[in-house]
């Protein structure tokens, strides 16, 4: 998750910012987060200042499950702690767009973000045209042009 926040002023956001970068202050959001949750782990806080927002990207581990919910839960600890420590802190929305959740961002490809496999497969010719209904060459040009291009 990455929940957006607004404060009172840009200098107040920036404040936000450098107080969870402090060392202390982040096991203080990770033991918010991890007092929601068996299972789930708060390993980074990434605050990105912008105007008076601030998007506090919340890296986290929820084990084998997707844990979309476990994160939430654990999102919302962090957002009631920090609004005691901020009480100027507005919470915007508990998923801002720093959360790349259900859509391509960059920042997945630097930062990563779940579990990634690799698989190869060859479908045969004959299985594409009767299964999918398709043919090769439509495949091969559907993906360079939603996946590749735009």
């Amino acid at each position: 998750r990455a929940p957006c926040v607004r404060m009172a002023s840009a200098m107040e956001a920036a404040d936000l910012k450098l107080w969870c970068e402090e060392p202390a202050n982040f096991l203080r959001l990770k033991a918010a987060f991890e007092s929601t949750t068996s299972f789930g782990k708060l390993n980074a806080c990434h605050p990105t200042v912008a105007g008076k927002n601030v998007y506090l990207r919340l890296v986290c581990f929820s084990g084998d499950a997707m844990g979309m919910n476990m994160v939430s839960k654990g999102s919302l600890a962090v957002i009631e702690l920090l609004q005691r420590e901020f009480p100027s802190l507005q919470l915007v929305a508990l998923s801002g767009n720093m959360c790349t959740d259900k859509k391509a961002a960059a920042t997945n490809w630097l930062e990563g973000r779940g579990k990634s496999v690799v698989v190869e497969a060859t479908i045969p010719k004959a299985v594409v045209e009767s299964t999918l209904k398709t043919t090769v060459q439509a495949m091969v040009h559907t993906n360079l042009h939603k996946n590749l291009i735009g």
